[in-house]
């Protein structure tokens, strides 16, 4: 049959009572109307509780599966596709790992960024950190892999702290070597002070 009540709680007795379906509208669309972990007394305390918006609060939530929004829940991953082109595609798992994928349909361009993530192929066969990787096969127009900016008078745009520079798998010279009546000093191919 049906009950109705304005507010129904449970607990072990009456004294511990630590769940409630409210039917209460004391806040219009912030009301809470369900809650667990606290009674209603507390209801804006409880670790998990349900708004009448629909919006949903947990302190201690364990997703196993399912979705977020267009993202889905599969074991450690998370991985979503774009709205508009299904080839837009973001992939975060638990190890650290970050895939990040975008094809344009209209000039074919793709480009990946790969962060800590073991796939051989997309890694270039290679252990690296990180990878980004762009192809554009139509050559549809001018593009950078890798653009860095600093603006400010104590900003870097890049800081090498160790490390070789390989260009086309070949580490670049460290030495001195004079052009015209000055002496140059290069480390890893780059010049770094003349």
């Amino acid at each position: 049959g049906l009950m109705m009540a304005n507010l129904m709680s449970v607990g072990s007795n009456q004294a511990n009572q630590n769940a409630f379906i409210s039917g209460i509208t004391d806040e219009g669309a912030m009301s809470v109307r369900f809650g667990a972990g606290a009674n209603y007394a507390n209801k804006h305390n409880a670790p998990f509780r349900v708004l009448d918006n629909g919006k949903v609060y947990g302190s201690d939530m364990e997703i196993t599966g399912g979705k977020i929004a267009r993202f889905n829940i599969s074991g450690n991953t998370l991985s979503g596709q774009g709205i508009a082109d299904p080839n837009d595609y973001l992939e975060i798992k638990s190890s650290g790992s970050i895939l990040s994928y975008k094809k344009s349909l209209s000039s074919g361009r793709e480009s990946y960024a790969l962060i800590n993530n073991d796939d051989s192929i997309l890694n270039g066969n290679k252990n690296n950190i990180l990878r980004l990787w762009g192809r554009d096969v139509n050559n549809y127009t001018p593009y950078n892999a890798l653009s860095i900016r600093a603006d400010g008078q104590y900003a870097t745009a890049l800081n090498i702290e160790s490390g070789d520079i390989r260009v086309g798998g070949e580490v670049g010279y460290t030495g001195s070597v004079f052009l015209g009546n000055r002496l140059v000093y290069i480390k890893n191919g780059i010049i770094i002070r003349v």
